[in-house]
């Protein structure tokens, strides 16, 4: 049985979040976490009736928040174009730009640097995440990058001239974690009767293929998106990210009407995911809550099981 001593010797994970594709569903996700795995703590220490202290916990974390680093190029772009900032800007909604190598870089730089830090800290149990499901091909290009040498000393030659030693990394236990593997990895897990699930994505244009790529692995059916479909979901996103209550309200009764309710009479064993962790409708399964909860349970499974 796991003590609290036991707790204190496990090794610390450190969590490097990339944020600001939705500052607000990060600090969401921080919140979410931090929640998960103080009732876990709790649970140990309530058996012997002991306090909770934060100092228990073994998941610590930055969350880099620069997107004016992160996006310079395509935010002087379309303020030099338009005068002010359209949804545009954003990846992976309507007509959206797809990433470019220099967003790439930087992303990547950005997290050596904080992965540098810490190391210097003593942590070698790093883990590199970015809540949000679009960007999930991001994370994995920041996954191939920090492992490459010859990448690495490229993006520290372009943007960092000062350099630094790039050759500390390999002193560290690096992993990238991306919300649709965990959230479908859950949704295996706890599917009911080994039932076949057909999955409902609500999430931006490229999200339901990237779903689509895990069904074979997971036996889970995602479920086609058309086109006029698509599109009242990305003005539901632009909706949720403005944070109008009225227009969400509006834009998540079209989707209950002409998205999820023609399914739900069509398949009875649905399962529908809200894959846009700026969404809040409470239409489905929140793919943010499911990230945060797995994080915390693959840091502390070899402890508590």
């Amino acid at each position: 049985m796991v003590t609290a001593a036991g707790l204190l010797e496990k090794p610390i994970t450190y969590d490097i979040i990339v944020s600001d594709f939705g500052r607000d569903a990060t600090i969401e996700y921080l919140r979410l976490v931090s929640n998960s795995e103080k009732r876990l703590i709790k649970t140990i220490l309530d058996r012997d009736g002991l306090e909770f202290f934060d100092e228990y916990r073994r998941i610590m974390f930055t969350a880099i928040g620069d997107v004016a680093f992160f996006k310079e190029a395509a935010i002087l772009k379309s303020a030099l174009s338009h005068g002010h900032l359209r949804d545009d800007i954003l990846i992976g909604v309507g007509s959206s730009p797809s990433m470019s190598q220099e967003f790439i870089d930087r992303v990547t730089l950005s997290v050596i640097q904080e992965a540098l830090v810490a190391i210097d800290h003593g942590h070698n149990i790093l883990r590199v995440m970015i809540p949000c499901n679009t960007l999930s091909s991001l994370a994995k290009q920041i996954g191939k990058m920090i492992h490459s040498d010859m990448e690495l000393k490229r993006i520290v030659e372009t943007y960092a001239p000062s350099g630094f030693d790039i050759h500390r990394l390999t002193t560290a236990h690096i992993d990238v974690y991306t919300v649709p593997e965990a959230v479908m990895r859950h949704l295996a897990e706890t599917k009911k009767n080994g039932k076949m699930t057909h999955l409902l994505v609500l999430g931006t244009s490229g999200t339901n293929a990237i779903y689509g790529a895990y069904t074979e692995s997971y036996a889970i059916i995602v479920l086609p998106i058309e086109n006029w479909e698509q599109e009242l979901i990305d003005e539901a996103i632009v909706a949720s990210i403005g944070g109008d209550r009225n227009k969400i309200d509006i834009h998540k009764e079209q989707l209950q009407k002409e998205i999820i309710k023609p399914r739900s009479d069509m398949f009875e064993n649905l399962t529908i995911l809200e894959a846009c962790t700026d969404f809040r409708l409470g239409l489905g399964v929140s793919s943010l809550e499911v990230f945060a909860d797995v994080m915390v349970m693959d840091c502390y499974r070899t402890l508590i099981s």
